[in-house]
């Protein structure tokens, strides 16, 4: 079954101000489970399924990790986790028409 999973990382600093160091951890908030077993990545039906798929679970993750973005003055926060998201997803299916259309449609970067 091919599924991958949306995870939302947050990269959490710590240290004393006293001290001259300082430890990073990474956590994870929240992911989500995208299923793309029925869907034909060679073809583009299929790849923008998949892209939706993945689009709406990066939405979803976002909120989950930071429910503060569904709040409409920080809009382009909420858009820059979604889109951050998507980019990292699209990348782990490693699938090149998927990547394609994800950057045809102007959803990830090239």
């Amino acid at each position: 079954m091919r599924t991958l999973t949306l995870a939302l990382a947050t990269l959490m600093i710590g240290g004393a101000a006293m001290t001259a160091h300082a430890t990073a951890t990474v956590r994870v908030m929240a992911q989500k489970p995208v299923s793309y077993h029925d869907l034909n990545l060679e073809t583009e039906s299929g790849a923008d399924a998949l892209l939706t798929r993945i689009q709406s679970a990066a939405r979803k993750v976002c909120i989950q990790a930071n429910p503060d973005l569904m709040k409409p003055n920080i809009r382009d926060l909420r858009q820059s986790c979604t889109d951050d998201a998507t980019a990292r997803a699209v990348a782990s299916v490693n699938a090149p028409l998927l990547t394609r259309r994800a950057i045809s449609l102007g959803v990830i970067d090239s």
